[in-house]
């Protein structure tokens, strides 16, 4: 198939050269170059074309994908508003209003996704888009509503689960928030965005206890996360459980190496267990890094005051 591709290419560059503007061929070369991923060449041909046959309402919309498809929205909605005056293409009002949610035209995304799903009333990635639409409006009933019918058609997808979600933080409702984003959890418990998610809202509630459950569990999947490890030694810390505290910061710098407020907080942690030993040498590693530190310096002095250096400890207060 490829091969196929690559000779058409040739044979239509060679057609080209003994008329650069065969229109038949000049299209047939940008449909070739769409099917072997080079979306530049193609947009080249397409615009040649155009110069040409400006009413050619395929090779708008062709040409409107792929520049959607490389995110120039703005190129996108003048290619796609063309072919719209030329003629109807099945899921134009779809790109259209995705176009537009894109440049943040919030109005004229929502006409169009609105009219696309008249057409497409069972289409999920539609309703999703104008659920988001409605979102960024803060038609947030309106949004979930949209949401709602996606899970309605299947509920097997993550998405509308976390963006019913969002609805809920967004209008304070966590109790509801944290109902949908366990059953996302359920369905994709790897992905860390929900974990977090979760988590953020125990914290911001003070439920340490809470997001410390979480974590323990996300963290058995996403081992490597340099902020769960944070988390979980913010937390840790604030319900006072030293050790456990200083653990999860000893994993997070072990991801983050020289983090100088990382290793105050460990420093800090190793005191409060009563390790000046440790605590002394974790701080003087931050303090190599950065010398006029006032948090490492009085973390130091601190250190020096509980161990009745206090000529030491004068110097660094």
């Amino acid at each position: 198939q490829q091969g196929n591709y690559d000779k058409a290419e040739a044979f239509y560059n060679k057609v080209l050269k003994i008329n650069p503007n065969h229109q038949e061929t000049l299209f047939e070369l940008a449909q070739s170059c769409e099917k072997l991923d080079e979306a530049e060449k193609a947009i080249s041909c397409y615009q040649k074309l155009l110069k040409i046959q400006p009413d050619n309402g395929i090779a708008r919309y062709n040409a409107g994908i792929l520049f959607f498809n490389k995110e120039d929205y703005k190129n996108a909605v003048s290619n796609f508003e063309y072919a719209l005056q030329l003629n109807i293409i099945s899921d134009l009002f779809k790109y259209l209003g995705k176009t537009y949610q894109n440049l943040k035209n919030y109005d004229k995304a929502e006409h169009y996704l609105a009219l696309s799903l008249t057409k497409n009333p069972d289409d999920i990635e539609i309703l999703l888009s104008l659920g988001d639409v409605y979102f960024d409006k803060g038609l947030f009933e309106e949004a979930r509503k949209c949401y709602s019918k996606a899970l309605i058609i299947d509920d097997k997808i993550v998405e509308p689960f976390l963006k019913i979600a969002k609805i809920f933080e967004a209008t304070n409702a966590f109790e509801q928030a944290l109902a949908y984003y366990d059953r996302a959890l359920n369905l994709k418990n790897e992905e860390p965005e929900i974990w977090m998610s979760i988590i953020n809202i125990h914290i911001n509630s003070g439920n340490f206890d809470k997001a410390v459950r979480y974590l323990q569990n996300a963290l058995k999947i996403n081992s490597g996360n340099f902020i769960m490890w944070l988390k979980a030694g913010e937390c840790q810390e604030r319900l006072k459980n030293y050790k456990d505290a200083a653990f999860a910061y000893e994993k997070a710098l072990s991801l983050k190496q020289d983090d100088v407020g990382l290793l105050n907080r460990l420093g800090y942690c190793h005191g409060k267990n009563k390790e000046f030993e440790k605590a002394l040498k974790t701080l003087e590693e931050a303090l190599a890094i950065e010398p006029e530190n006032f948090r490492t310096c009085y973390n130091i002095g601190n250190i020096n005051f509980q161990l009745k250096n206090y000529d030491k400890s004068a110097l660094n207060f």
